[in-house]
């Protein structure tokens, strides 16, 4: 678990490098060798953004694995197949008919209007150039079930399009939460758990009622920043001003715009202090980037 900068977009994640470090030395602690099969289950990105994951991150993993394997001497081979997760896109699965009466007719249509668990569509809406399919894994007890979409990034595996497609089916079976299928691949899925987890360690900075004392130490801050800039900007400009007929100091664009460009950097000065104040928090006073919960929990899904 890291802290994300929040003037950054979270969809680049920060520090991969070292997280995957962790998991690799768990992975030899465990099975007293280096793992030479890696899939890797990435949530959270748009359409967009794939080459960013591929370009930034998958470098990034590579480059832990043969660090890691170097120090032990060993192989630093090793084959990484990474598969995008999305459920935000506009693609709706449905059974073929809208007769009310169809789903006492035909089992293979559930009788809340939805598809049945394990649907999987890999054409007509899929790339034609690229490997991707949307399966719905999950059963839609209640409103309109939505498919995830799975689209392989890198395949140094060789998957075949149908075995990653079984995979991942049988994959959503064991999340440990749930006795049926859940809706996208679990490692996503304890990945967003444990983000859910990680704003424990950040309770006071998510509301007025948990952190009272910081909350008003914020507000100073920014009344501080703000003091600070204005000064500044009255030194330059006051002696600037023009009057009017009526006996008043005009403002010229230029004061108007550095009022402006004034709160914006304000803004940005007081996200930066906050950031800094939750590093603190979260990684404590040394704010050394690490795991924020202890190292006799951190080899077991406590979050779950």
């Amino acid at each position: 678990m890291r802290l994300q900068p929040k003037n950054v977009a979270c969809e680049e994640i920060q520090d991969v490098k070292s997280m995957v470090t962790e998991r690799i030395k768990d992975w030899h602690a465990a099975n007293r060798k280096m793992p030479t099969h890696v899939l890797y289950y990435r949530d959270g990105v748009s359409d967009s953004q794939y080459a960013q994951v591929k370009d930034k991150e998958l470098p990034q993993i590579r480059a832990a694995f043969e660090a890691y394997a170097k120090s032990l001497r060993t192989d630093t081979r090793f084959k990484l197949t990474a598969v995008v997760v999305a459920k935000r896109h506009n693609v709706k699965m449905l059974p073929d008919s809208d007769d009310p009466n169809y789903a006492k007719q035909n089992n293979g249509k559930e009788k809340n209007g939805n598809c049945r668990p394990g649907t999987l569509v890999d054409t007509v809406v899929t790339s034609a150039y690229y490997s991707d399919f949307y399966l719905q894994s999950h059963d839609g007890i209640k409103g309109t079930a939505k498919s995830a979409h799975y689209f392989m990034l890198v395949n140094e595996m060789n998957f075949r399009d149908t075995d990653l497609q079984e995979f991942t089916h049988k994959l959503c079976y064991t999340y440990v939460r749930a006795t049926m299928g859940v809706s996208y691949a679990p490692p996503a899925y304890y990945a967003d758990r444990l983000c859910d987890r990680g704003r424990c360690y950040l309770r006071c900075f998510l509301g007025r009622q948990a952190g009272p004392g910081l909350f008003e130490e914020h507000k100073k801050r920014y009344r501080d920043i703000e003091e600070s800039l204005r000064k500044s900007r009255l030194a330059k400009y006051v002696p600037l001003r023009t009057a009017s007929h009526g006996g008043q100091w005009l403002r010229s664009e230029a004061e108007k715009e550095a009022e402006e460009k004034d709160k914006k950097t304000a803004e940005e000065m007081i996200k930066q202090w906050t950031f800094d104040k939750a590093k603190e928090q979260f990684y404590g006073p040394d704010m050394v980037p690490r795991n924020p919960f202890h190292s006799r929990i951190s080899q077991t899904m406590f979050w779950m």
